[in-house]
């Protein structure tokens, strides 16, 4: 007994002597970068749209970022978020895709249809076989300015958006 109250003594020692350090998730960062560019002390009704690659490939990534972004902003007072089977149900009713691309214009009409102040939306783009760029922007749904904006990289967890290569030139058939 004795020699068990020691082993757990010199473990929590050595947890004080050597913290451990807890690292935020990428998104999580950038959630939080948004976020503090935005000095409204009212609390801001947002919609998350899904983030496509910029070529519009919507891909699992798309839907994999968005989930992630709900979360880390729901965590945040600053915002009330229109919670995304919601989102999916009026963009259905009014025949809207919700590829994440949308015009200046398209915006604004989207933010009074849903009764939001504000859209989250953002592109993907890969960087290289293993990381892909998530560009995000909070954009005003009443005048289509973008109020906070900001980028990360993340390891991309999803296969869907695979490059394939074009041949140089097209053999012709030996007959």
């Amino acid at each position: 007994m004795i020699a068990k109250n020691m082993k757990l003594k010199i473990i929590f020692l050595l947890l004080l002597a050597f913290p451990v350090a807890v690292k935020a998730a990428p998104i999580d960062n950038l959630a939080s970068d948004l976020s503090n560019q935005i000095k409204s002390t009212q609390t801001i009704r947002i919609a998350v749209l899904t983030f496509p690659y910029v070529d519009g490939f919507d891909s699992d990534g798309s839907k994999i970022v968005q989930e992630r972004m709900i979360t880390a902003f729901s965590h945040d007072k600053k915002f009330s978020i229109l919670e995304r089977a919601l989102l999916h149900k009026i963009l259905k009713e009014k025949k809207l895709e919700m590829s994440g691309l949308f015009d200046e214009t398209t915006t604004i009409k989207l933010g009074r249809m849903l009764g939001v102040e504000a859209v989250l939306t953002g592109t993907l783009i890969d960087l290289n076989d293993a990381q892909t760029e998530i560009n995000a922007r909070i954009i005003n749904a009443n005048t289509g300015e973008i109020m906070a904006s900001g980028k990360v990289a993340v390891k991309r967890i999803w296969k869907d958006k695979i490059s394939i290569p074009k041949p140089i030139f097209n053999p012709t058939p030996c007959l």
